[in-house]
């Protein structure tokens, strides 16, 4: 990913930021839970010629610090803070902010209050356009669909427990990783398991602690303050996708406006596995 890097100090942590090149208005790219900013690599060349891209590793991931106070450092609050300094700090103008599972879920409470404060005290909004990739807005539920992404957050934290090294843990996803149960594809792996090596297990501890992580958050009106643009993204739930129609009602009932598209036969990762259909929805939905 030819971008440049740098650190952002939101005053709380430093978080790894890739920055693209000046090609049109800001657009910030927010990796799910266990990524890292390069995830979004495979999309560069489609998005780059629309858009300034800033990609970003999230607290505990990737290059960026790790948060304090053990898994209370991951409630989904210290996200939507990093990402609101993050806007504010790296955008000139009204830009887009894109965000895949976890990040989505973060992207839709940052929109929120992002369009509490500009109507409670006037303050500016960073954006113009909210993406949200396959939220998993079930987590305030903890229905059943939780559990094969609790089933995956476990084994990951026991990979974690067992294999310190990244040579040990490209081994155990190795291991795992049989021809009965492929995980990912073999050449994906090394940089699986760099993204494992470099991940704060505490983050790991507080997404298996169930709801505690958006413990606090009205999910019944949370969402009624969103007052840009909002495309929702979603995957195919036989696919393991994380946002079943009665989720995706629930915030369409609190955001009137937003707009919906469906990606049948698609798993949770939406852009990695259908990155032309996923550009095209997003320049459609947000382009200059």
């Amino acid at each position: 990913m030819n971008m440049t890097e740098r650190f952002f100090d939101t005053g709380e942590l430093k978080l790894h930021v890739l920055e693209g090149e000046r090609n049109g208005p800001p657009l910030l790219l927010l990796h799910g839970a266990t990524g890292c900013a390069y995830d979004w690599q495979p999309l560069q060349t489609l998005i780059e010629p629309h858009w300034q891209i800033f990609a970003v590793d999230l607290r505990g991931h990737g290059r960026s610090d790790r948060a304090q106070g053990g898994p209370a450092g991951y409630h989904i609050s210290g996200f939507v803070r990093d990402t609101i300094a993050l806007l504010r700090g790296l955008f000139d103008q009204p830009g887009v902010l894109v965000g895949h599972s976890w990040s989505a879920l973060t992207s839709m409470l940052t929109a929120a209050e992002l369009g509490r404060a500009s109507a409670e005290s006037g303050d500016p909004n960073p954006l113009r356009a909210v993406v949200a990739e396959d939220p998993p807005v079930m987590i305030y539920r903890g229905g059943p669909e939780m559990a094969p992404f609790m089933e995956f957050f476990g084994m990951m934290l026991q990979l974690k427990q067992s294999a310190k090294t990244y040579e040990e843990i490209l081994a155990a996803l190795r291991a795992l990783n049989t021809p009965s149960q492929e995980l990912a594809p073999e050449e994906a792996l090394p940089f699986w398991a760099q993204n494992m090596y470099n991940l704060d297990s505490d983050f790991l501890r507080a997404v298996l602690a169930g709801q505690e992580p958006v413990r606090g958050i009205d999910f019944k009106t949370v969402f009624t303050t969103i007052d840009r643009p909002m495309l929702l993204m979603q995957a195919d739930m036989a696919k393991m996708g994380a946002f079943p129609d009665q989720d995706l009602a629930l915030v369409q009932s609190q955001v009137p406006k937003a707009q919906h598209v469906y990606f049948p036969d698609t798993s949770h990762m939406i852009h990695a596995e259908k990155p032309e259909a996923f550009v095209h929805e997003l320049v459609k939905f947000a382009g200059k």
